[in-house]
C-alpha cells in the first residue's frame, strides 16, 4: 500500500503521513491506532520478496520510498513471527504441569524438590502462537527473514555503487539504505549470523553518516553495542554507548537506551554496583514521558524491557535468585504497554535461573510452556540459551527425574524437524 493511498483511508495529510513514517514526527495516538489497524489488514501482501522488486524498478523520490517500504515490510513480519502471547502459566500448584506433551511425560508423577514461589501477579508470560502472517518462524529458522533482507540491501548497495539513481534524492535514499542495512544487521544477528551482521551494521552506520541521519545512526549504534555485548565484548559495548551518551545531546527516552547498554557493558566487565546504578538511572528516565525528539523507533524502550536487560545480566554473571524477580517482570505484561518480539529470550533466561536456585516446579512449569510454543521460537539466540540452560540442569545430579524428563522432551522439540506438518 502507498503512502497516499493509506493516507486517503485513513483520512490524513499524505505529506504529514509521509512526515511521520520517515522518522521527522511523531505520530498521534489516533495515527498510531489507524496505522495498526491498517496494517493488521494489509500483513497479506507485506513478503519481502514483493519489496525486493520494487527497489529493482523504481526511480526518482520514489526509489527511497521503495527501499523503506522494504524495510517495513520485513520489520512488520519478523515483528509477526517474533510475537509473544498473553497466556501465561497456571497460577495453580496441583496437578501436574499443563502442556499437552508435559502432561504425558509428568502423569502420575509427583512433584519432586523445593520450590520456590513466585507471585500470581509476576507469573512470566512465554512464547506463544506466531502473529498473523500466516508462518512459523522456527520452520524460517529465524534466518529466511534475514536472508530477504540481506539479498534486499546487497541490490541496493550495487544500484549506489553504480550511480543509477537521481543524485537530487541522494541523501533520502542513502538514509533509506541505513535504515534497510539495519534491519538485515538486526536479523543477521538474532540468527547467530554474527560476522555478516557486523559487516551490515559497519554499513548501515557508514550510509547513516553519508546522510545526515542521526536518528537512524542512533538505533544503529545501540544494535551494534548490543552486538558486542552477546559475542562477550563488554568493553566495546561499554565504549560504544558512552560515546553516544557524552557526545552530543539525547532525548531522556534515548538516553534510557544507552544507559542500558551502559549497565550491560558494566556488568559484563564485572562492576555490578556500577550496572546496578546505570539500570536505576534508565529506569528514572523513563518517568520523564515521551518528547517531540525521541525518534520514531525508540517506541519499544519501557520498564519491562529494563527489567529484562537487567535480568539478563544477574543470569549471566550466575546471580540467579537476584535475577528472577527482573525477568518476572520483563515477561508481565504492563497494563497499557505494547508487546515486543523477543522476549522468549527472558523465557529462557528465567528458566534457567529457576533451575539454578532449584525451583523445580516453577521451572518445570515454564518449560512445558515453552514446550507447547516451541515451533514458534525463530530466535536461534533463544534456542542458544534454552540448549545452555538445558544442558546445565541435565549435567547436575540434584535435578530430580520428572524436570529432566519435561526437559528432554523441550530439546527434543527444538531439534525436531520444522516442516513437520
Amino acid at each position: 500500500m502507498s503512502v497516499r493511498a493509506a493516507a486517503r483511508t485513513l483520512n490524513y495529510d499524505p505529506a504529514y503521513l509521509s512526515r511521520v513514517l520517515s522518522g521527522k514526527q511523531r505520530p498521534s495516538a489516533q495515527l498510531i491506532a489507524g496505522l495498526d489497524e491498517l496494517l493488521q489488514v494489509d500483513r497479506e501482501s507485506s513478503a519481502p520478496d514483493a519489496s525486493v522488486s520494487l527497489i529493482r524498478v523504481a526511480n526518482g523520490e520514489e526509489y527511497a520510498h521503495a527501499i523503506r517500504e522494504t524495510s517495513r515490510r520485513l520489520v512488520i513480519l519478523d515483528n509477526d513471527l517474533g510475537r509473544v502471547s498473553k497466556v501465561a502459566p497456571s497460577a495453580r500448584r496441583a496437578g501436574p504441569a499443563a502442556s499437552g506433551a508435559c502432561d504425558r511425560k509428568a502423569e502420575g508423577r509427583p512433584r519432586s524438590g523445593p520450590t520456590r514461589t513466585i507471585p500470581t501477579t509476576q507469573r512470566a508470560r512465554v512464547p506463544g502462537v506466531a502473529g498473523q502472517a500466516g508462518l512459523s518462524k522456527r520452520a524460517l529458522g529465524g534466518l529466511p527473514i534475514a536472508d530477504a533482507a540481506t539479498r534486499a540491501f546487497r541490490t541496493v548497495y550495487r544500484r549506489l555503487g553504480s550511480g543509477n539513481y537521481d543524485r537530487k534524492y541522494e541523501r533520502d535514499i542513502q538514509s533509506a539504505a541505513a535504515e534497510l542495512a539495519e534491519v538485515a544487521g538486526w536479523t543477521l544477528y538474532d540468527a547467530e549470523k554474527h560476522d555478516a551482521a557486523r559487516r551490515l551494521n559497519q554499513e548501515a552506520l557508514f550510509l547513516a553518516q553519508l546522510s545526515g541521519d542521526r536518528s537512524i545512526e542512533l538505533l544503529i549504534l545501540q544494535n551494534m553495542a548490543m552486538h558486542s555485548g552477546w559475542l562477550g565484548r563488554h568493553r566495546e559495548e561499554l565504549a560504544i554507548a558512552r560515546s553516544v551518551i557524552e557526545g552530543s545531546r539525547l532525548s531522556p527516552r534515548v538516553e534510557a537506551i544507552f544507559r542500558v547498554r551502559e549497565a550491560k557493558g558494566l556488568a559484563g566487565a564485572g562492576d555490578h554496583t556500577g550496572a546496578a546504578r546505570s539500570f536505576d538511572h534508565a529506569r528514572s528516565l523513563l518517568g520523564d514521558g515521551v518528547h517531540d525528539g525521541d525518534p520514531s523507533w525508540s517506541w519499544w524502550i519501557s520498564a519491562n524491557e529494563i527489567d529484562g536487560h537487567h535480568g539478563s545480566a544477574l543470569q549471566e554473571a550466575c546471580q540467579f535468585g537476584d535475577g528472577i524477580q527482573f525477568l518476572q517482570r520483563a515477561l508481565w505484561q504492563t497494563s497499557g504497554a505494547r508487546w515486543v518480539g523477543y522476549r522468549s529470550i527472558s523465557a529462557a533466561r528465567l528458566l534457567d535461573c529457576l533451575l539454578s536456585v532449584n525451583a523445580w516446579r516453577d521451572a518445570e512449569e515454564l518449560a512445558c510452556s515453552i514446550v507447547a510454543s516451541v515451533d514458534d521460537i525463530g530466535s536461534a539466540r533463544t534456542v542458544t540459551l534454552l540448549r545452555t540452560a538445558i544442558r546445565r540442569a541435565q549435567m547436575a545430579d540434584k535435578t530430580p527425574s520428572g524436570v529432566r524428563d519435561v526437559l528432554e522432551h523441550l530439546g527434543s522439540a527444538m531439534a525436531s524437524d520444522p516442516f513437520t506438518l
